[in-house]
């Protein structure tokens, strides 16, 4: 059973089952997902978005198509504003 956050995967189905509410996370079956971005899914999911894990490649590729548009996700660990602005630069390249 995967985790995410403090809540599992069984008891976040049940929630969404129980409260009636719509929410779909599409994993490729090959795809390896790094914990941040299950939590990102998580979240927008729960906020109502279809949320689809895109295949890996070798090349830079987005991680997630949502509602039909491809994002790359980032969860920067870095309190600095220069450094962020940093990852966002080398991220739009």
């Amino acid at each position: 059973m995967k985790s995410f956050s403090n809540l599992t995967f069984d008891v976040f189905v049940k929630y969404m089952l129980k409260n009636n509410k719509k929410w779909s996370i599409y994993i490729a079956s090959e795809r390896n997902i790094w914990l941040h971005e299950l939590r990102s899914a998580k979240i927008l999911a729960l906020a109502g978005y279809c949320v689809e894990f895109l295949s890996e490649t070798s090349l830079r590729s987005p991680d997630i198509r949502l509602d039909g548009v491809e994002y790359e996700i980032k969860s920067p660990e870095i309190g600095k504003i220069s450094s962020l602005e940093q990852i966002i630069r080398t991220t739009l390249r």
